[in-house]
């Protein structure tokens, strides 16, 4: 059976949100810190998972970065067809993007900490601007050809990049252990009295689960056309 356009950008979308979503279950269950800690949401990075040497599973998370991040840019290609205006050019150059720097998050993990840095710093940029643009065009756009509905999820995913960009670098520390400048997470990572709540690692984590959720409601979402919409079915 022969895919369609918008069914090939259903599954990419679906699927690059799951296996990267896979990678990291599988990688973290088994995970074990230089000094034995297990993995844990609440004081551990994102990219700790794929780090060569620390992470027992690291190339399964690095593999998943890669494979879903080229599966996201194939997803964001094919939203740009669907929906086919030039006001959401932006949107798909930003969601390109972004999807390209998460191939790079597993190629270059985080042992590799230059490049590392620059591709995570890319796709935090990319998916702050890609989740905004994505918001104003359902906003103001007269029939977007997609959901309306998707405005919330796409607001709530860019809060999610801005506080986690923003908000530490503007809050005065209350404490040692709660609020940290990036500046100060590689002697977090090297010490061994890790604080048990390391906010910047949580707000990480925020926007992992924010811009999974988007994708996948938003490729859930145009799996059939919406009516009145000048999409291409």
């Amino acid at each position: 059976m022969k895919l369609t356009l918008r069914q090939l950008t259903t599954l990419s979308g679906l699927s690059g949100a799951g296996i990267v979503v896979l990678g990291s279950l599988i990688t973290a269950l088994p995970y074990e810190g230089r000094y034995g800690q297990s993995y844990s949401l609440l004081n551990h990075f994102v990219s700790e998972l794929g780090e060569m040497g620390v992470s027992a599973w690291a190339p399964v998370f690095n593999v998943s970065m890669i494979a879903g991040g080229a599966l996201l840019a194939l997803f964001m290609i094919g939203l740009a067809l669907l929906v086919r205006r030039r006001l959401f050019v932006p949107v798909a150059v930003f969601g390109v993007v972004s999807a390209v720097a998460v191939t790079f998050v597993g190629l270059f993990p985080m042992d590799q900490l230059g490049p590392h840095i620059v591709a995570a710093s890319t796709f935090f940029t990319g998916g702050l601007l890609l989740t905004i643009a994505f918001t104003l065009y359902l906003a103001f756009v007269k029939q977007p050809a997609l959901p309306r509905w998707l405005i919330i999820p796409g607001a709530l995913t860019a809060l999610s990049f801005a506080v986690f960009r923003y908000v530490p670098h503007w809050v005065k520390p209350v404490s040692e252990n709660l609020v940290q400048d990036v500046g100060d997470i590689l002697s977090i990572l090297q010490g061994p009295d890790r604080p048990p709540l390391q906010i910047y690692a949580l707000l990480e984590w925020s926007v992992f689960f924010s811009i999974i959720a988007w994708i996948a409601l938003t490729a859930w979402a145009i799996r059939k056309p919406a009516q009145n919409a000048n999409t291409k079915r």
